[in-house]
């Protein structure tokens, strides 16, 4: 198993952002009371969701980011270690001017 990838986030959020236009557009024209608190408990959990959804992506986002920067950081510290390990195994020649 992969996980959640992004993609299916974003499917899943636009999904209830259409289904919380649909029941939003419910909500206005019914009349009966409790249908309309139905509808809109609906909608406060469509919104719910929307929202984790979001904070969702921005943390995987968050993680990836994290993830490169180490990489990043990982390569830049083995470049250095290369290059002090080339210094130590071609010593400067002293003899070079005479």
């Amino acid at each position: 198993m992969k996980g959640i990838t992004r993609g299916q986030i974003k499917f899943t959020f636009y999904i209830m952002l259409m289904l919380f236009f649909i029941f939003y557009v419910l909500f206005l024209s019914i009349r009966d009371p409790v249908i309309s608190k139905i509808v809109h408990i609906f909608i406060f959990i469509i919104a719910v969701i929307m929202f984790l959804g979001i904070i969702i992506s921005f943390y995987y986002k968050f993680l990836t980011v994290k993830h490169i920067l180490k990489i990043k950081k990982e390569k830049e510290k083995n470049i250095r270690d290369f290059y002090r390990y080339q210094k130590f195994l071609e010593p400067t020649d002293f003899n070079v001017n005479n």
